[in-house]
């Protein structure tokens, strides 16, 4: 343990030090370990910036997105599914690069309350795409 700790730990370990220590140890490692290794190592090294950043950061930088994968970007998991889109500012944004008239749907707010920018957004790609597929011609019946 102590030599452990002075390989891990010590004041003057050095990466590389650190580096070749870990290589040691796994070198010594039978199937058990690393397998439980195996097991751990993506804990470790998967960080998930929509859980660990702050929205107004997050919700930045999901803005230089196309609005289709932003659309994909809620299909990654129930936690981002959430985030993304409460984001209402960034659903705008995207509305009115897809189309929308976004000015009638804000009048309307002041009626109906807010408007959910992002059924906006989809309905205006769906249009947007059978649009595309008629010009094409690849529209299927």
């Amino acid at each position: 343990k102590q030599w452990y700790q002075r390989r891990v730990h010590g004041d003057n370990s050095q990466s590389r030090e650190q580096t070749l220590t870990l290589n040691q140890l796994i070198s010594c490692c039978g199937s058990e370990q690393l397998w439980h290794l195996q097991q751990k190592l993506p804990d470790f090294l998967y960080r998930d910036f929509v859980s660990l950043l702050p929205p107004e950061l997050t919700e930045k930088i999901l803005s230089y997105l196309p609005p289709a994968s932003l659309l994909s970007c809620c299909r990654v998991s129930r936690l981002w599914r959430d985030r993304v889109s409460c984001m209402q500012q960034l659903w705008l944004m995207q509305a009115k690069r897809v189309g929308c008239n976004t000015s009638l749907l804000e009048r309307q707010e002041a009626i109906l309350g807010n408007p959910d920018w992002k059924v906006s957004c989809v309905e205006a790609l769906k249009l947007r795409n059978l649009l595309d597929c008629d010009v094409l011609g690849t529209r299927r019946a």
